[in-house]
């Protein structure tokens, strides 16, 4: 038995005063040199992006 599914991976935040989401300069990079391993880092906003405000990692499990 195979389980299939989507993970739908999406850049927002809430500094306070709601949800946000695509505002300038914000967004995610995403490092697939590690086969199996999606590395994410991700910036939400702000004048100088460092894309390290939030950084994690998925791994693609083969069944």
């Amino acid at each position: 038995m195979s389980n299939c599914g989507t993970a739908v991976i999406y850049n927002i935040w809430d500094s306070g005063e709601g949800k946000e989401s695509q505002s300038y300069t914000s967004g995610m990079m995403i490092d697939t040199s590690v086969a199996g391993v999606r590395r994410y880092s991700c910036n939400d906003i702000g004048s100088e992006p460092d894309f390290s405000n939030l950084i994690f990692e998925l791994t693609i499990l083969s069944t």
